[in-house]
């Protein structure tokens, strides 16, 4: 598991597990590139970034707090999955997305990986 032990990542992923093999491959392209100083970019990828035991939640609040670009994957299922948001507290998608937009609102850089457009 890739740790980031001064909690600054340059980019944070988000996705539902349906787009996993997506968000996968965007991230292994991703991590593969160096910033200009010469040193690897820092993703955070869930799935690579938590360890077992840790506290999910913890980790992706922190994670998304102390991320300098946020990419959400969107596609339809996505967006019709917020329709039931109220019904489903658990919703770990939509709490990153609340999250980003607490901490950084109106300043937050962002790119937004749209799915249908891209595989079409």
């Amino acid at each position: 598991k890739m740790t980031n032990h001064d909690n600054q990542w340059e980019i944070f992923i988000s996705y539902r597990r349906i787009n996993g093999d997506f968000a996968s491959n965007l991230y292994h392209r991703l991590s593969s590139k160096y910033l200009a100083r010469g040193e690897i970019v820092k993703i955070f990828f869930d799935s690579e970034a938590i360890g077992l035991g840790t506290d999910f939640r913890i980790s992706f609040s922190d994670a998304v707090a102390n991320c300098q670009l946020f990419l959400p994957i969107v596609s339809s299922t996505v967006l019709a999955s917020f329709q039931y948001a109220s019904e489903n507290k658990e919703d770990n998608v939509l709490l990153e997305w609340d999250v980003i937009l607490f901490f950084f609102g109106v300043s937050l850089q962002l790119i937004l990986c749209i799915i249908e457009s891209l595989v079409q």
